[in-house]
């Protein structure tokens, strides 16, 4: 289950965005208003600089009118008093020491800002110590003749000339003061009103968050497979219709996904997920499904399979390219002697003679999946299996036995290696559900095989009978044809064998011809094919045999059956026997043809006293007529 924790995301970003809001706005608002204020300061002094150089200028000139010039240090002293006025500095200009001589020496030029005013007749503003709340500027005293003042009547000028300068230098401090005193209320104002703002986006937002948070948690409970938890519905609005209908949601859910897992939990031993409590049941129940549905493609694959190998080979394909396997084994149980015997191997080394104890090919209860008809993985249980041989130092087994009704048919054995081990699982029940739709195709499967086998065979002898050979003589004489070599044909009878049936009765003639068929079968080769023709006939097809190889196996034959001594009810007798031979490709193109040859060469070596082997020549075939 998911821990119900605040929720911590949704709930920082708001009151983050809220925290960044109030302090974006208060710093904007207040760097704005303070430079407002500093602009407003500097305009207004620049203002009273200019009133105060005029005043100057008007106080100098009555004075000198009035023959008061020597008061003017006084002029200047008063005016250093006047608030925010830090010093006056006049200068005087060339055309009056031309005129009235040097003056004092505070009266000389002090710094290159006031030479410059006197050479130009310009104002000059100096910033340079604006930081520190200091304002300096230099304003020239030009001769004029306009208002009450008339520069000439003191200056013998031109109209314009530069008699003078007034440097004046003031303090910003107040003007800060004033400033801030100003912008603080508003910023506590503007404080205030984003903690309104806020106070009511929490209002606003809580129960938003709050069922976020709630959904959440039903969200994640629902995927682990509980559906019990509900959302409150706090509101009326929008907020208010996501959490009923969420709680619709998860209502359907619990009525149908939720029923649904747990009937599929049910089927098998599925552990998909984490297991557990925490189990992502949904994720679990989509696996499923998903296996459900590759193994039904997989069934109705193999239903269409030609034979039972086909079946087998689908599966190993399977298992290699869908499921990633690098190393398996599939066994099958021979029904009739309860042996083991391997299938095909997937990824087993040269060196290796197999991942199991060789034991449970002669004794197949040694398989402990076989003998317990239970799946099982050393992964689980080290050591579960005794007959467990790893190819190398840290492998495990998966093995799963297929059944077949009420029997084990056959036995899946998976090596794993590396990360594998981790997946067992998840292999596990992939593999289950394929064997398991995979076990009455395969049970069908062997059931046509054994009844097409015994449609072929001959009950009597376990040989194949005719009807094999009328089907199947194409494939064995295009094998021929297609790799240039000859088919020895050895058509064999019992001599005199209408005598034992007449004289010893049919179940003696019936020991005589099984005797006959062990013989024959033992002396040739298992590439060979024996038929039971028909009667006391018998057929032997011996593929990629040249003449003196087929003459040498049918006297072989032939001295064997001659030296057999069979044991009857009747007791002990011997039997001869009579061999045609002829060569598929040599004595004719035809395969029936050539059958024809071997038959009449039997009948040959019957009218020459019998008990020999006669190979079939042109001069035998009499009839004029084509075969």
């Amino acid at each position: 289950m998911v821990e119900e924790g605040p929720p911590v995301k949704l709930r920082k970003k708001k009151n983050l965005f809220v925290v960044i809001s109030i302090l974006v706005m208060t710093l904007l608002f207040g760097v704005v208003s303070l430079m407002s204020f500093r602009y407003f300061s500097l305009d207004t002094v620049r203002t009273q600089s200019r009133m105060a150089a005029e005043m100057v200028r008007v106080a100098l000139t009555e004075e000198m009118e009035k023959g008061l010039i020597s008061e003017r240090a006084d002029l200047i002293a008063r005016m250093n008093r006047v608030p925010g006025l830090k010093d006056v500095h006049v200068v005087r200009g060339q055309p009056v020491i031309n005129q009235f001589g040097p003056g004092h020496e505070s009266e000389k030029p002090r710094s290159p800002q006031e030479r410059e005013v006197l050479r130009t007749g310009r104002v000059v503003e100096d910033m340079s110590e604006f930081k520190n709340d200091i304002y300096r500027v230099t304003i020239p005293f030009i001769a004029s003749r306009f208002n009450d003042i008339n520069c000439m009547n003191c200056h013998e000028v031109p109209e314009g000339t530069v008699n003078g300068a007034v440097t004046l230098t003031f303090s910003l401090e107040r003007q800060e003061h004033a400033a801030l005193l100003a912008v603080l209320p508003i910023l506590g104002l503007l404080v205030l009103f984003g903690l309104l703002v806020a106070f009511y986006l929490k209002k606003m937002l809580d129960p938003v968050i709050e069922t976020a948070e709630e959904v959440k948690v039903a969200m994640h409970m629902a995927k682990s497979g509980d559906f019990s938890r509900r959302v409150a519905v706090r509101t009326d609005d929008e907020v208010g219709e996501i959490a009923a209908n969420t709680n619709s949601f998860i209502e359907a859910l619990e009525k149908s996904i939720g029923a649904i897992g747990k009937k599929i939990a049910s089927i098998g031993n599925h552990n998909r997920g984490t297991g557990g409590n925490g189990q992502d049941l949904l994720t679990q129940t989509m696996h499923v499904v998903d296996d459900m549905v590759n193994a039904a493609r997989f069934k109705q694959e193999i239903e269409e399979d030609f034979d039972l190998n086909e079946v087998y080979q689908r599966m190993r394909r399977i298992l290699r390219d869908q499921f990633g396997l690098q190393r398996f084994c599939l066994y099958e149980l021979e029904p009739e002697s309860g042996r083991l015997h391997r299938v095909y191997a997937e990824g087993m080394e040269e060196a290796c003679d197999g991942w199991c104890d060789p034991v449970i090919l002669v004794d197949s209860d040694q398989c402990r999946a076989k003998r317990t008809a239970h799946s099982l993985c050393s992964c689980d249980a080290p050591n579960i299996c005794a007959a467990f041989r790893p190819e190398r130092e840290g492998d495990q087994h998966l093995c799963i036995p297929l059944m077949l009704s009420d029997r084990v048919g056959n036995v899946l054995q998976v090596i794993l290696r590396g990360e594998q081990q981790e997946q067992v699982p998840v292999l596990r029940d992939a593999i289950e559900a394929h064997m398991a739709v995979a076990s009455p195709v395969i049970e069908s499967k062997r059931l046509m095989q054994s009844l097409k086998e015994s449609t072929l065979r001959d009950p009597m002898t376990g040989l194949y009978n005719r009807r094999f050979l009328e089907e199947f003589s194409g494939n064995i004489t295009a094998g021929v044809i297609r790799r240039g070599s000859s088919l020895g044909i050895l058509m064999l009878d019992v001599d005199f064998f209408k005598k034992v049936n007449d004289e010893l009765g049919h179940d003696v003639g019936d020991q005589v011809l099984k005797s006959l068929s062990d013989v024959i079968t033992r002396e040739v080769r298992e590439s060979d094919v024996v038929v039971r023709y028909g009667g006391e006939e018998f057929l032997a097809l011996l593929p990629d045999t040249h003449e003196s190889a087929m003459m040498q196996t049918a006297e072989r034959i032939r001295a064997r059956m001659e030296g057999t001594t069979v044991q009857t009810s009747s007791g002990p007798i011997k039997k001869t026997i009579s061999i045609g031979a002829s060569l598929f490709r040599d004595d004719a193109d035809g395969f029936w043809q050539c059958v024809k040859f071997a038959d009449i060469a039997l009948y040959t070596a019957k009218e020459q006293g019998r008990n020999r082997v006669v190979r079939f020549t042109p001069e035998m075939w009499k009839d004029e007529e084509n075969y």
